[in-house]
């Protein structure tokens, strides 16, 4: 008899992390066969293409990156890569949190259409603001009077700025609360008119569970990742019924797809032939934090909630290259394996 050793799969390893963390101590005390939403082939077609595209990233400083996708109806976690080699790097950025620079500003715009405003009303991207807020650190030059619908697809932080001292920055916290984007460390003083900017650490997984009243009619759904946990004794553990919440109208959430989804009034800032163009409409929105030490993409669509991350684990900024250059190719490869490249 010859005996041999066979290796146990390891797979999926930050999505088992996270998985664990979040059962309770009944259950892990006994133990049993958990039975998780993960799909295996989508996630290990991500986790080459995270590889994959980070390699081309090297010249503009960048080494690390992770991201998330689940899909939309459920809000069920399909893959969660939160590194590019778990050996190298177990931190798992997905729920590690960190600033998601403007990445927050359709909660912003949100809040604004909700009390009255419309996609073409006209917003001020100017440096001079009501409140005695300081902008004169933010160097982008003024555009003047913009539309909501291009000053939310161009990113313009100035204009961002006048939008949320017209709502209020506590609105826009309990939007963002209604979300599951928190908890945030502070309330509305804390932060002030940088909430428009990304001043609260938040987690990536978050932000992309809460994009879902974009495609969802106004809607959220808490991530899953557990199904069921069959225990030693025959008895099947269940999680709580996910949470669901109304965050924003269903029109205010339609009004927000579609400006989000504006491959024109994104152009007209970052130019032509992004990452974000795909073969299906998406509703996306990228993020770059001060320092250049994070940069993330988030993308919406009726089938798939995504996001990435790109950066440096130890703090250190890109060489300069903001969110459209970094994170929003490793959200296109994303959606792009969730979809099969295929129109929607």
């Amino acid at each position: 008899v010859v005996a041999a050793v066979q290796p146990w799969p390891f797979a999926a390893a930050h999505f088992c992390d996270w998985v664990l963390t979040g059962l309770p101590p009944q259950v892990l005390d006994h133990g049993g066969v958990v039975h998780t939403t993960l799909e295996l082939a989508l996630q290990r077609r991500i986790e080459s293409g995270l590889r994959r595209t980070l390699a081309q990233l090297q010249d503009v400083g960048v080494t690390q990156g992770g991201a998330v996708v689940l899909a939309a109806g459920t809000a069920h976690v399909a893959a969660l890569v939160g590194s590019a080699n778990y050996g190298e790097a177990a931190l798992d950025i997905t729920t590690w949190r960190r600033h998601p620079g403007s990445a927050l500003k359709p909660f912003v715009y949100g809040a604004a259409l909700e009390r009255g405003m419309h996609p073409a009303t006209t917003a001020l991207d100017i440096h001079q603001v009501p409140s005695d807020y300081r902008v004169k650190r933010l160097t982008q030059p003024e555009r003047g009077p913009v539309a909501l619908r291009q000053a939310l697809a161009g990113s313009l932080n100035l204009a961002a700025v006048h939008v949320l001292e017209s709502v209020g920055t506590e609105a826009v916290l309990d939007k963002l609360a209604l979300a599951g984007i928190g908890p945030l460390a502070g309330g509305a003083a804390a932060y002030g008119l940088r909430l428009a900017l990304g001043a609260p650490r938040v987690r990536l997984l978050d932000v992309v569970a809460g994009y879902r009243f974009v495609v969802r009619g106004g809607v959220v759904r808490e991530p899953r990742g557990v199904l069921a946990v069959v225990l030693p004794s025959g008895q099947a553990w269940h999680p709580p019924q996910a949470r669901q919440t109304q965050v924003f109208t269903a029109q205010v959430a339609w009004q927000l797809m579609d400006m989000l989804a504006d491959a024109d009034a994104r152009s007209a800032v970052f130019g032509p032939d992004l990452p974000l163009d795909l073969p299906f409409r998406v509703a996306a929105k990228t993020g770059t934090s001060r320092g250049f030490s994070d940069t993330l993409a988030i993308g919406a669509t009726e089938q798939w909630l995504a996001g990435a991350w790109a950066g440096n684990f130890d703090g250190r900024g890109t060489h300069g290259a903001m969110a459209m250059v970094t994170a929003a190719p490793l959200l296109r490869m994303a959606l792009l394996a969730a979809s099969d490249g295929r129109p929607h």
